[in-house]
């Protein structure tokens, strides 16, 4: 099942990043937040050193697990796609690190994180296109798709691999007979590959601020004001 593939690799760029870095960022907030008062740490140089730091990271031990899942699960060997699908991954790895940042950045305790976290990232993946086709969401949900990475990751990834491909229906049978006729039925079309690709890049960038505003100002020393 050619979806289920590439919903799997969706869902290993968000909890497999988020929960393990989650616990190792709150800690080092907690100590910068504590040694701000005496101008030990800026938090812009904090933060940008641990999106930097986190980034690497996630890519080098995910890129393992991408090669493997591609080539096992026989997916279109073609070095176009290939590639495509590497540079959805990496920009979804991107928007997890993004988010986790925010979310760390904003909780009071780890055990919070550990609420918050999970919660809105089993909401993106319902909704991330599998489960949920986006053509049959409630108008009152319908608005998460337009703030949920793993939609677009999961849109960018099928009509990546599904592009051009053509299938034989056996007669009798009931079945789709191009790519196309997929993206159509699962409501993933919406926007091109690289479309979902930039939209992933401008969630990432959104998280990075709203966390680095937050971080601000919860490790704002008492005798400022900003």
């Amino acid at each position: 099942n050619r979806l289920g593939v590439l919903f799997i690799i969706a869902v290993n760029a968000t909890f497999p990043i988020v929960m393990p870095f989650l616990t190792l960022y709150y800690k080092e907030r907690d100590i910068m937040v504590r040694e701000r008062s005496s101008a030990t740490y800026r938090v812009t140089s904090f933060y940008v050193s641990k999106f930097t730091t986190y980034v690497p990271i996630a890519l080098v031990s995910n890129t393992i697990f991408f090669i493997g899942i591609y080539f096992i699960s026989h997916l279109e060997f073609d070095a176009g796609k290939f590639f495509v699908g590497l540079a959805t991954f990496f920009c979804m790895s991107i928007v997890s690190v993004a988010f986790l940042l925010m979310v760390g950045s904003g909780v009071k305790s780890i055990e919070v994180g550990f609420v918050v976290a999970p919660a809105i990232l089993t909401i993106q993946l319902l909704f991330g296109g599998l489960f949920a086709n986006p053509h049959t969401i409630t108008p009152v949900l319908r608005w998460i798709r337009w703030v949920n990475p793993v939609q677009y990751g999961f849109s960018s990834l099928t009509q990546n691999e599904f592009r051009g491909m053509t299938f034989t229906c056996s007669q009798g049978t009931q079945c789709y007979q191009t790519g196309a006729d997929v993206v159509n039925a699962y409501g993933v079309g919406r926007f091109t590959t690289w479309q979902n690709i930039l939209f992933l890049l401008m969630l990432a960038f959104v998280d990075m601020v709203a966390g680095y505003a937050v971080l601000r100002w919860k490790a704002k020393p008492k005798s400022i004001w900003l």
